[in-house]
This record gives structure tokens, C-alpha cells and sequence, in this order.
């Protein structure tokens, strides 16, 4: 790999972090010193500066204080990544992370450098665009360029999961420092995410994740089973549901909701939604959504407020069900309302339509709903569809 301009042996430093090796053993302890001679005065010992700290061997003693890098296509970021990162974090006291992209790639490059920004708020991270698809990786000269754009001085060190980056490292005349090439210590990497992200999706850092979690609104009348059904497909697919807060708020407001109440309630909906996100596992079942609030607020009260609308319009799911409003009413007496309730689904059934996203309509038999769900659900989770939905919805495919 050829030594460093210090005059350290680069060599060296492929000892750490999964790159083979051992560490130099201490060094012996020091002997006492020999009583002084009968008469004397003992010497004052001379206090020893403490030694500085050491990110290498002996034959790497660079003090913390050293830049590094780390180059990559995070497409998308996930705990491999992370590991590699919290290496050189460190390792370094100044840390550049370059994320290269295209207009092309199914996730946009500014929101990798989001996620990563968040993840390491104290980590210079920056965008670097390219003509050439991603997927391939920069050749060692177009690399060593990239890096130099964002910093006048080349890095001490070059930290990489890939051993294809020893040849950008020795462009920029950096020490390569390997971390986990052989995917011992996190088994994942952005190949195998993208070959198949809802098996993978365990390896996506909760900042990540709602990205790519499939958001499915189950919405109908009042009283036709979309909580009940909501809550068994959580407990189904082993994640989360956002409960309707329009319920939660209409018990602690004693029933009755009024305008500004419901205001509320589409955005707690909306908020809910947005947290629970973080934590879902692949799918996020929502007991309603903030188009059902307003409608509500309009048979109620006469109108909802425009934001709501326009909420709705940018919070596409990736499924919508529609439950039946032909279910047995459950309820006060004189909220039992037949047209009412089948007119509200009518309104419902006529959004899932216009907005465009694949919906389904429940049927009578309720025995069914969990089955005729989960088949639709298992289709939505495919990851081709994923990546091609969410790509689409940002106009990239």
C-alpha cells in the first residue's frame, strides 16, 4: 500500500476494526529506582507528561486530532454504515463524510445527507453529485478530486467498508483503514438492503425508517369495526397502529367535540402518525387519517379548516381500506343514522379513489376482513414497489 508521508508504515492501521491483526502488547512496567546513597537527599522525581492518546499501533502514534474520511453512496444508510462511521468518529477528531448520488437514484442524495446530518450532528457531511449512475463506485482520481473540493488539505486517514477504496486512499495519500470488510460485525450491506429492504428493514436506524415504512389508513363510517380490524392487523405483521385521536380526545372532552376540537384532532392525528413512524416494523396500520377528520369537522360543524385538505393531499398512503358501513351499529340509540352512515362512505370510498394510491373495500363478511387485508398488505410490502412508489412520488421515475 506504500508508506505514509509521515514515514508510518500505512500497513499498520489495517490491523483495526475487523481488518486482521492484534494490537502491540503494553509495554513492561517500570522498576523502582535504587534507594539514594546514605546522606543524600532523594532527587525530586520530575513529573512525566501524560501520555497523549493514540489511535494506532506504534507504528501509527498519530495523536486524536487527525481528519479522516469516508466515502459512499449510504443508498440508503443503515447500521453497517453506522458502525463504519462511529469508527472514524473515533478515530478523528475532524470527520468528512461524502455521500455521492444522482438525479436518478431512488432516494435522493440531500435526503441521505438528512439522515446522516441527524444522525451525527457534530460529522461534516456533505453532497456530492455526479453524472454517472451511483451504483457504480467513483474511480480513484474522481474521488480524490471530490474529497479535495471539500478540503485543502488531504485527510490523514480513509475509513471504508469496501477494499475497493485502497486506490482512492493512495490518490489522496491517505491511510486506508478497513472496518468490517468481511460483514462480521453487522451483516448487512447496500446491496443486500436494496435487494430486499422489508427483511433487511431491522438494519435501518429509527431516523431512517419512515422513509420506507408502507403507511396503510383503514378508515370508514362511525362504528364499523376499522379499530378492531386495525389493532389484529398491528398484532399480525408485529408493529405498531396510530390510534384514532379523535377518540381519545372526544373521551377526555367528556363526547362532545367542537370545531377547534377537531381541528386538534387532525393534527394529533397527523403527529401520531409521524412518531409512531420511527418505531413501526415495515408497516404502520393508521385508525383513520387527517381527510376523515375533516370530513367529520364538516358534517359536524359545517367546514374544516383548508390545512387539513391540503395535509391530506401531501400524506398519500400506500393502501387505503374501506370498511363496510353495512356492520351493525354499536352505540347511542339516536346516533344511529343508516344514511348517514352509508353517505360518509360513499365520501370516503370516492377520496381512496381520487387519491390515486391503491385502495380496497371491505365486504360484508367480516370473517374475512383479516385474510382479504393481509393479502392486499403482503403485495403492498414487495420492495421493488417500494423503492419504484417512493421514487415516483418524488418524480424521479
Amino acid at each position: 500500500m506504500g508508506d505514509r508521508r509521515d514515514g508510518t508504515d500505512a500497513r499498520d492501521v489495517t490491523d483495526w476494526a475487523g481488518g486482521g491483526g492484534s494490537w502491540e502488547p503494553d509495554p513492561p512496567a517500570p522498576k523502582d529506582p535504587p534507594p539514594p546513597p546514605a546522606g543524600k537527599e532523594p532527587k525530586k522525581p520530575v513529573p512525566k507528561k501524560p501520555d497523549q492518546p493514540k489511535i494506532a499501533r506504534s507504528g501509527l502514534t498519530t495523536a486524536l486530532g487527525a481528519s479522516g474520511v469516508v466515502c459512499g453512496r449510504f443508498l440508503p444508510v443503515h447500521r453497517g454504515h453506522q458502525y463504519l462511521i462511529d469508527v472514524a468518529r473515533a478515530s478523528v477528531e475532524q470527520l468528512l463524510v461524502l455521500v455521492f448520488a444522482t438525479p436518478t437514484d431512488p432516494i435522493p442524495g440531500a435526503l441521505r445527507v438528512r439522515w446522516l446530518r441527524e444522525l451525527y450532528p457534530g460529522v461534516d457531511v456533505e453532497l456530492e453529485e455526479r453524472t454517472e449512475s451511483s451504483l457504480v463506485a467513483p474511480d480513484p482520481g474522481e474521488l480524490a478530486r471530490a474529497v479535495s473540493r471539500h478540503r485543502a488539505r488531504a485527510p490523514h486517514f480513509f475509513f471504508a467498508s469496501e477494499l475497493a477504496y485502497q486506490a482512492a486512499a493512495r490518490a489522496l495519500g491517505s491511510a486506508f483503514v478497513p472496518v468490517d470488510p468481511q460483514r462480521g460485525v453487522v451483516p448487512i450491506s447496500g446491496t443486500a438492503m436494496r435487494a430486499d429492504l422489508m427483511r433487511n428493514f431491522a438494519m435501518l436506524p429509527a431516523s431512517v425508517r419512515p422513509w420506507f415504512v408502507r403507511r396503510v389508513a383503514i378508515v370508514g363510517a362511525e362504528s364499523t369495526g376499522k379499530s378492531t380490524l386495525c389493532a389484529q392487523l398491528a398484532g399480525a405483521y408485529e408493529t405498531l397502529h396510530v390510534p384514532e385521536y379523535a377518540r381519545t380526545l372526544a373521551e377526555a372532552r367528556g363526547g362532545e367535540l367542537d370545531a377547534d376540537d377537531l381541528a386538534l384532532a387532525a393534527r394529533g392525528q397527523i403527529a401520531s402518525e409521524d412518531a409512531l413512524a420511527a418505531h413501526a416494523n415495515r408497516v404502520l396500520f393508521c385508525d383513520t387519517d387527517a381527510r376523515t377528520v375533516g370530513y367529520w369537522a364538516e358534517r359536524l360543524c359545517g367546514e374544516a379548516p383548508a390545512w387539513i385538505a391540503s395535509e391530506a393531499d401531501a400524506r398519500p398512503y400506500d393502501l387505503t381500506i374501506v370498511t363496510s358501513p353495512e356492520m351493525p351499529f354499536v352505540g347511542a340509540a339516536e346516533r344511529d343514522q343508516p344514511a348517514a352512515r352509508r353517505a360518509f362512505h360513499a365520501r370516503l370510498h370516492e377520496a381512496a379513489l381520487l387519491g390515486g394510491g391503491e385502495h380496497i373495500v371491505l365486504g360484508h363478511d367480516r370473517s374475512r376482513w383479516l385474510a382479504d387485508a393481509s393479502a392486499v398488505i403482503d403485495d403492498v410490502l414487495d420492495t421493488t414497489r417500494l423503492l419504484a412508489a417512493r421514487a415516483a412520488r418524488l418524480g424521479l421515475g
